[in-house]
């Protein structure tokens, strides 16, 4: 796949295609997009890479999205964001995909956080921390629903208080994350307290 001839064919077309490649599913596509690229010329940033890594993400699973970081950061020389790290994140905070036939869990409640789940996320964020990218709401929001879609409620109110120890102001999806929670814990008064 590449970019029609008198088309701009520079990294940021080149960034929009790859996102709109991913949202339809289309990752391999998005991933030929490098050789055109590299064909015109085109350097591509942060932007393209963050898209293929949510691509890996939700089609592939978490090693798949780190396997895109480590090509970004180590082939490519484009160092990720804070947006990049949470697509790596919301991979490895994604419940397993629910199998029919009660494989998923038998009273199909959400899956407990795996090691290797709650190792991923302590790993990445070791790496952003380590590429000097601060977590900022956005990243805690997404550990909290991780925690919450993981069958972990009891995580969310002590991630809560992390993010506003982190300076971190909470937004509605943070309260809402929070209250869901409490709610689950058959605490939702607590919400008022936080």
């Amino acid at each position: 796949l590449a970019l029609a001839a008198g088309h701009s064919r520079d990294a940021w077309a080149h960034a929009a295609l790859a996102a709109a490649l991913v949202r339809a599913g289309r990752l391999e596509d998005a991933e030929a997009l490098v050789g055109d690229a590299k064909g015109v010329g085109a350097r591509l940033g942060v932007e393209f890479w963050t898209a293929l890594v949510d691509g890996a993400a939700r089609a592939r699973g978490p090693a798949a999205a780190a396997s895109v970081v480590a090509r970004m950061r180590d082939q490519e020389g484009v160092s990720p964001n804070a947006v990049t790290f949470n697509a790596l994140l919301r991979a490895h905070c994604a419940p397993p995909p629910r199998v029919e036939d009660g494989e998923g869990g038998a009273d199909g409640a959400p899956s407990r956080p795996t090691k290797s789940a709650l190792a991923g996320v302590l790993a990445t964020l070791a790496s952003m921390g380590a590429s000097g990218v601060r977590p900022g709401v956005d990243t805690y929001n997404t550990l909290m629903a991780g925690a919450l879609a993981r069958g972990a409620p009891s995580a969310v109110p002590r991630l809560f208080r992390a993010a506003r120890a982190a300076g971190c102001a909470p937004d509605v999806l943070s309260w809402t994350t929070l209250i869901a929670a409490l709610a689950r814990l058959g605490r939702p008064d607590d919400a008022v307290a936080a």
